[in-house]
């Protein structure tokens, strides 16, 4: 039985441990700890039926998830959700099923729509495929049954998205669809057109060019195996899609991916050293006496683990390490083996020392300015994977054998910590941005003032209008922004695209470069034209920033900029919006800072909403704002 995408990662759940959840008083931390283990569909019933009705648990982001499916999940509902809290998520699920889906999607007072789902996630099975019987000798066109029936899925599934796409703002995400049947053709099947293999990839292809969000099941059945996914016993007797002890894997990749949309990933691997990307102890052992190289088994497999992170930091992964050594023991080998593949430029922040691991994590989290939530800790060391999970639950520890390392980048591409919404070139230029940082901070520190500081990075600054060849990327930062955003909407491409295309909206981007690096894209901003009694407006529907460059007074050169431009287009006044959520309290205060004005103006708020206005006039006659500000404006 393939065990790789059972979740092996993580530490099994303990029964005691859902003792914690008896009470009212259910906080963030108790979720994490026991979201992060592994749980079966009993424990999981058992976790949701504690969190029922518990909504407000600060920390965890609200979220309405529709699931449209061919076949039977209601099995998983539980398991959804209690995944949910895995990734910061509290789900709210409605499932609609079999034939309700066409009533669902046309009907414009539907449940489904009244359900205002953040997230429609299109879960299609082919079932349609399993109740076929083929006839090769007779074909309609030159098209027998199979390939009309995969022809007439696409169909449905285009009318279905474009219908929700035209009456719901839910991003919608599209599973792709495992190819379960038995092949009539052998090796041939996934070659011979219109064979089953071959039309389901043929079909999948087809779903991956529709521009959606994918949730590739296909993948994940065919690294399970096909004969360990499918229960064909079990999907006759119940239309269950799939063998029932793999419905945390299936759930854990789904809200992975919509953790994805939210922000939600991982941004940094921290590595140890000994054991972990060299055999041995090289304090104790030196640099010719560690494990690694061509010469024996076991130095090939670390050169096989250092490969696969080396090119997880090729893609964009930061790399950082966490080693109890004296430093210059644990620079040897990247100084002096001639095996090694990492090298020292690979890694963001070096930390070796004789302090507790998770102090030196949060010295990282520090430098690298980034939050406990964006790492990976790994770790051949089980009493340092657990002390790291104590102390530290928002920082992933997968679990790995302590004895077999050739076995740590599976795990790593199992859980999929770095799955990514996409990439972009700037991806490849995240590692050098860090490391700049880390000098810019050593400059920060040898600065008497801040002024002088911030001089000294001699800093270019650029707002522009969006370009559609910055497009992923503009989306990209949309949904991985929660901190410095101030109302955390959600853009898909299609939607940036609109923006561009709209004559009431205008979406701008901020550049950044210093002596050091050009950080690229560093803020976007979407505004929407708007009247105010006879007043013509800029509503300020986005305003989001990389934290990385807080403190430069990035926000005050935006606002000059974005006054000018809209200015030139007889704007009178800028309305701002602060939409509160669990992770974007930082800029609360952002408009008032600014000299906004609190306005009730526009209707009344709830939940702690504000709404704040600038007179674009009034701004403009103030003393030459931009003389005060440390940036070449281009």
């Amino acid at each position: 039985m393939n065990s790789w995408y059972d979740l092996d990662w993580l530490l099994p759940l303990e029964n005691k441990q859902l003792e914690r959840l008896g009470g009212d008083n259910i906080t963030l931390e108790m979720v994490q700890r026991l979201a992060s283990n592994r749980f079966n569909d009993r424990q999981a019933r058992k976790i949701v039926k504690a969190i029922r009705g518990k909504n407000t648990i600060s920390g965890l982001v609200n979220v309405r998830l529709a699931v449209l499916t061919d076949c039977n999940l209601t099995f998983c509902k539980d398991m959804l959700t209690a995944t949910g809290l895995r990734y910061g998520l509290m789900l709210d699920i409605m499932l609609v099923e079999y034939s309700d889906i066409l009533a669902q999607v046309t009907d414009d007072n539907s449940e489904l729509y009244r359900f205002e789902a953040d997230f429609i996630v299109y879960a299609g099975f082919g079932a349609l495929l399993h109740a076929l019987v083929t006839d090769f000798r007779d074909a309609v066109d030159g098209e027998n049954l199979l390939r009309q029936a995969t022809n007439q899925l696409d169909d449905e599934l285009r009318m279905t998205v474009e219908t929700i796409g035209a009456k719901s703002e839910a991003q919608i995400l599209i599973q792709t669809i495992p190819s379960t049947l038995p092949d009539l053709f052998g090796n041939a099947d996934r070659f011979q057109a219109q064979a089953f293999g071959y039309e389901v990839d043929r079909l999948n292809i087809a779903i991956a060019k529709m521009g959606f969000p994918l949730i590739d099941i296909a993948r994940l059945a065919a690294r399970i195996g096909t004969y360990d996914w499918m229960d064909d016993a079990g999907y006759h007797w119940t239309k269950v899609p799939f063998a029932q002890q793999w419905s945390g894997s299936y759930c854990d990749v789904v809200v992975r991916r919509i953790a994805i949309s939210r922000g939600r990933v991982k941004k940094c691997l921290i590595l140890d050293l000994d054991d972990t990307l060299w055999g041995g102890v090289v304090g104790d052992e030196g640099v010719d006496g560690i494990v690694l190289g061509n010469n024996s088994a076991m130095g090939e497999v670390f050169l096989a683990g250092q490969r696969y992170y080396k090119m997880l930091a090729n893609r964009g992964v930061l790399l950082a390490v966490c080693s109890k050594n004296d430093l210059s023991n644990a620079l040897l080998p990247f100084e002096k083996h001639p095996e090694m593949i990492l090298e020292k430029n690979d890694i963001s922040c070096f930390v070796a020392n004789w302090e507790p691991k998770p102090d030196n994590i949060r010295y990282i989290s520090e430098a690298l300015n980034l939050g406990l939530d964006s790492f990976v800790f790994l770790d051949n060391d089980p009493m340092e994977r657990d002390l790291v999970r104590a102390m530290l639950p928002q920082v992933a520890v997968p679990q790995v054998s302590d004895h077999e390392p050739s076995l740590y980048p599976r795990t790593l591409e199992a859980a999929g910590y770095f799955e990514t919404a996409g990439f972009t070139s700037t991806d490849l230029a995240r590692m050098e941005d860090y490391k700049a940082n880390v000098r810019r901070t050593e400059i920060r520190q040898t600065s008497t003032d801040i002024d002088g500081y911030l001089k000294a990075l001699d800093m270019k600054f650029r707002l522009e209008p969006f370009a559609m060849v910055d497009e992923d990327r503009i989306v990209q930062l949309i949904n991985r922004s929660n901190q410095f955003n101030l109302t955390t909407k959600r853009y898909t491409n299609m939607e940036v695209a609109r923006v561009c295309q709209a004559e009431d909206r205008f979406g701008f981007t901020v550049r950044l470069t210093d002596r050091f690096a050009d950080l690229g894209i560093i803020a976007i901003l979407i505004c929407n034209e708007l009247l105010h009694g006879d007043r013509r407006c800029w509503e300020i529907d986005t305003w989001l920033m990389s934290c990385r460059v807080l403190g430069r007074r990035v926000e005050q050169a935006t606002l000059f900029c974005l006054v000018k431009a809209a200015f030139e287009v007889d704007a009178a006044c800028l309305v701002g919006r602060y939409i509160p959520t669990e992770k974007n309290g930082m800029v609360r205060d952002h408009y008032e800072k600014l000299g906004f004005a609190v306005s009730d103006a526009f209707g009344p708020c709830a939940g702690g909403e504000s709404v704040w206005i600038l007179d674009v006039q009034n701004y403009l006659d103030m003393p030459r704002r931009e003389d005060t500000l440390p940036f070449s404006f281009l």
